[in-house]
């Protein structure tokens, strides 16, 4: 920070030199000592000190009218400058270091049975949702914040597929149901139950999602994030069927195991016309 204030202060003795009493520095040069500094900052002590060489190098110069500023100020300006700005910036000793890690991981349960598949939940019922985890720190926990809470949020979202087509308020796929639920971690263990309904049949995505929330109450996105796969059965569309013998506006519905039935008696009604 030392060294961004002596340059701020060497840019302004060169500025007003120019801008006011002419070419000449009436103050002492600044010593930056690039000896004494750590490694981080030398390349920038030696782009001021360089700069300090070329102001000294205009002081040597013949004096001119402080009423004017020459072409040849305005260059020495812009090269001092510009060997300001090309050095690198001093970074911390930490900048790319981490010192304080949190990550949380989650048990997700029901889970499929084989990996990758889908859930298969009956229509009309609800899915119980359990989610366990664990935060997890890294060698140094609690150095800067700490964990208060954990936030898990669930969200099922309809899928587009072939069957969905026919749905007639396209909306319904846009729709997400979202739930949430902050909970407090006991040694780093936590848990959440969930109960969500499917209003329609149909295939829809799951996503799990964790984040926790400091002493400071700020949310961090430290995830992780989980997607689950459920299926709800399509529900079979029953259309009237004609049955042979009966009164001719009379429709009954028949399901599918009743195909036989109905098949044996047209068998029987085609044998007797033919003879």
């Amino acid at each position: 920070m030392q060294i961004l204030q002596q340059m701020c202060v060497m840019l302004e003795q060169y500025v007003d030199s120019i801008c006011v009493s002419g070419s000449a520095v009436k103050d002492d040069p600044i010593e930056f000592g690039s000896k004494n500094v750590r490694l981080e900052l030398q390349q920038l002590v030696k782009a001021c000190e360089h700069a300090v060489k070329i102001a000294q190098n205009l002081n040597n110069e013949e004096p001119v009218s402080t009423c004017t500023i020459t072409h040849r100020q305005v260059e020495v300006l812009k090269v001092i400058v510009d060997l300001i700005t090309k050095a690198s910036l001093p970074v911390p000793r930490y900048f790319f270091q981490v010192l304080q890690s949190t990550s949380v991981k989650l048990a997700i349960s029901p889970q499929p049975r084989v990996l990758g598949e889908f859930i298969s939940v009956q229509a009309g019922s609800q899915l119980a949702v359990k989610v366990e985890g664990v935060v997890q720190h890294g060698t140094q926990p609690g150095l800067f914040r700490k964990i208060k809470e954990v936030v898990v949020t669930v969200t099922s979202q309809l899928q587009n597929s072939q069957k969905n087509k026919e749905i007639l308020d396209p909306k319904l796929l846009e729709q997400v149901s979202v739930l949430s639920q902050t909970v407090t971690p006991h040694n780093d263990f936590f848990a959440a139950q969930f109960l969500l309904a499917f209003p329609r049949g149909g295939q829809y995505l799951l996503v799990v999602e964790a984040s926790v929330i400091d002493e400071n109450s700020n949310a961090w996105k430290t995830g992780p994030r989980s997607t689950l796969t459920v299926k709800v059965p399509e529900e079979t569309k029953l259309t009237p069927i004609a049955v042979p013998g009966m009164a001719n506006n009379a429709n009954v519905i028949l399901m599918p195991e009743d195909s036989l039935f109905t098949r044996g008696h047209l068998k029987k009604d085609v044998n007797k016309t033919q003879h």
